[in-house]
């Protein structure tokens, strides 16, 4: 039998747990005062992962997907999405400017270990190779329609030029990732 998948859909953000206090702790206070309504909190050897994978090809782009944890501050007033692991899917169709997944790369997603003992899916990652950091129209439309909570994130990199952001929510507000 196929694990379950662990899919949050919480539509209240009031009902997300307080962040953990070794969280709370690798968080710079400066981030408190920083005008965004969710941040991403990176440990920097899942930032590594991922950037191995991307630049496994720099010349098409690369996508996986972010699991991990939601959460707020104690205040309730800023989000949390807190990634603990990247799971790079290789099963996709990619060109230099557009990549999707493909069935068996969902199952396998679906089938990972991580998921299902580490936490939840919280967003997507992907490579735009030399072309900057932003969400295009295909992205945003699948932000919207699958990563529609405020904590949920895209996190883009454009590994030739060594940018990165993390954009949340339905709207794919840019965010700042706050690496730990």
């Amino acid at each position: 039998m196929a694990p379950i998948l662990n899919w949050v859909e919480m539509h209240d953000d009031v009902s997300l747990p307080t962040a953990s206090p070794e969280i709370l702790h690798a968080i710079p206070p400066f981030y408190a005062e920083y005008d965004a309504r969710c941040l991403v909190v990176l440990p920097g050897t899942v930032f590594d992962q991922i950037m191995h994978h991307i630049k496994g090809n720099c010349s098409v782009e690369r996508i996986g997907i972010l699991i991990g944890r939601p959460c707020k501050r104690p205040s309730g007033e800023q989000l949390l999405a807190c990634v603990e692991a990247a799971l790079p899917v290789d099963d996709i169709t990619a060109s230099r400017v557009k990549v999707s997944i493909q069935k068996n790369g969902w199952k396998n997603v679906w089938g990972e270990p991580a998921l299902n003992s580490t936490g939840s899916i919280i967003g997507w990652y992907h490579s735009h190779p030399n072309h900057g950091v932003f969400l295009s129209a295909v992205d945003r439309k699948t932000q919207s329609l699958w990563f529609a909570q405020e904590w949920k994130t895209a996190i883009v990199i454009d590994p030739i030029r060594g940018e990165h952001q993390a954009f949340t929510g339905a709207d794919g507000i840019a965010a700042p990732i706050i690496f730990i």
